[in-house]
């Protein structure tokens, strides 16, 4: 395999970018949207300042919803374009490390890493979301390349690009920014520890970046303020959570025992690489674990000392680093029995992920809320939607009737970026004859409603695993 790597690299590499945007594209056929991907719709359809707004009283920056607003505005801001535009990160990620991961680091490991990422679950099923996720992954992966150009190189060129890298990490997500404060942080003590020349250049990135950053400065430290003086959704931090964590970063969908086959192979190559004493690369493995790793440790750090801001998917943007790593351990792993092994795993979960969630995105569940699950409703003038814990039910269904007033208990303030959701308290039966009551399970049936309509259960449907009945009401005669 490895010769086989080194006589035909550019063409196994244009191979498996070409996989990996056939495999998007299939992802992106997916007509399902969950709350967050609503918010997503809902703001695109906004202007650029009224976008800024929004999200400034929200908890993100407002760099994705920009370039994804230039981008699918010429389509009509349509779900596969959307879903797709959300996965062009990634294949710019994959040519970006075909073109310069063999100059830095050999065509081995530059193959390893394309196979890796690709086949990596947990990027995988985030790839065609219609989130941040993936911009946050390749700005983060950029901003260490540019880094390591730096280290190598110090052109001028190479500052320029590890600043806007950084800048625009900070941009997308407030985790991304995190996972560039440590590239930052580890660039600075490596140059003061060994290449002091580099102080320089350092410095004035570093003051371009936080140039950069100030017309959002404003707004990050009010919403930090917001975060930490008023309570927010993320369960509080327990080990059983940390557990969780690492059982989700090496889970694939469809294979059970996987995180520990996956754990296992990223262990014997850890293992295998400390056996071969290559110091320098043991450091840079070392020094692209440490970005994940001293991004949780932010998370974590702040969710116990402060209040829990940290989830799983966080990590996200600094999970390339790890899949780099875990491709140069195996490049330079030297036990073929044991390196076929690793690989028998890597494609084991990877090939079953992209069937499952290639499954899904064919064939969605049918226990979701969908477009057929609401073009088969009856005629309606407005819904309730009554929920104890989420507004996640009457986001979705304002991604799909997105001029039908909804009135749920939980209404968004200014961060609300739909125009059609409205609080509980305005709703005025005699204004509307007919309407559809969501209920979520356990939730009873409001005695105002059963005054003044009669009801009819037409369907269910899950959201977030938690079932949602829909009642068809029609007024009762004066």
């Amino acid at each position: 395999m490895r010769a086989v790597i080194e006589k035909h690299y550019r063409v196994l590499s244009l191979l498996l970018i070409l996989g990996g945007t056939a495999m998007y594209a299939v992802f992106s056929i997916n007509p399902l949207v969950w709350a967050d991907e609503a918010y997503t719709f809902a703001m695109l359809r906004h202007s650029f300042s009224e976008i800024w707004a929004i999200t400034a009283a929200d908890v993100h920056p407002p760099l994705y919803y920009f370039l994804l607003k230039l981008l699918s505005a010429p389509f009509g801001y349509s779900l596969f374009s959307v879903r797709f535009f959300s996965a062009l990160p990634c294949i710019i990620l994959l040519v970006t490390a075909a073109f310069q991961l063999p100059k830095l680091f050999g065509k081995q490991t530059a193959a390893l890493f394309l196979l890796l990422y690709l086949l990596y679950p947990y990027t995988m099923s985030y790839a065609a979301e219609t989130r941040m996720y993936s911009l946050a992954e390749l700005f983060v992966f950029l901003n260490a390349l540019f880094a390591w150009r730096c280290w190598q190189w110090n052109l001028g060129r190479d500052w320029a690009g590890f600043a806007l890298s950084g800048v625009c990490a900070a941009y997308t997500h407030y985790f991304s920014l995190v996972s560039a404060g440590v590239i930052y942080l580890i660039l600075l003590v490596s140059a003061a520890a060994k290449k002091r020349k580099l102080l320089k250049p350092w410095l004035l990135a570093s003051g371009a970046t936080i140039l950069l950053y100030l017309p959002w400065l404003g707004s990050f430290l009010s919403q930090l303020a917001y975060k930490i003086n008023n309570p927010y959704w993320i369960e509080p931090i327990t080990l059983g959570s940390v557990v969780g964590y690492v059982r989700t970063i090496l889970s694939a969908n469809a294979v059970v025992l996987f995180p520990l086959f996956a754990g296992a192979a990223f262990l014997a190559a850890f293992l295998s690489l400390l056996a071969a004493r290559e110091r320098e690369n043991i450091q840079v493995c070392l020094l692209a674990l440490a970005v994940p790793l001293g991004t949780a440790a932010v998370g974590l750090a702040a969710s116990i000392l402060v209040r829990p801001v940290f989830v799983v998917r966080y990590l996200l943007p600094s999970l390339p680093l790890a899949v780099f790593a875990f491709a140069l351990m195996l490049s330079r792993m030297k036990e073929e029995p044991l390196f076929a092994a690793v690989i028998t795993v890597v494609l084991m979960g990877g090939i079953s992920n992209a069937a499952y969630t290639a499954k899904h995105a064919l064939i969605p569940s049918e226990d979701r809320i969908s477009r057929a699950l609401v073009d088969a409703l009856p005629e309606h003038d407005a819904w309730v939607v009554l929920s104890r814990y989420t507004t996640h039910p009457s986001q979705e269904l304002a991604y799909y009737e997105p001029t039908a007033p909804i009135y749920t208990w939980d209404s968004l303030g200014p961060d609300n970026p739909y125009p059609n959701r409205f609080p509980l308290e305005e709703f005025q039966p005699e204004d509307y004859p007919e309407i559809i009551l969501v209920l979520e399970k356990d939730v009873s049936f409001p005695e105002e409603f059963q005054s003044a309509y009669s009801a009819e259960l037409v369907c269910t449907a899950a959201v977030t695993g938690t079932p949602q009945y829909f009642w068809y009401l029609t007024a009762l005669p004066d």
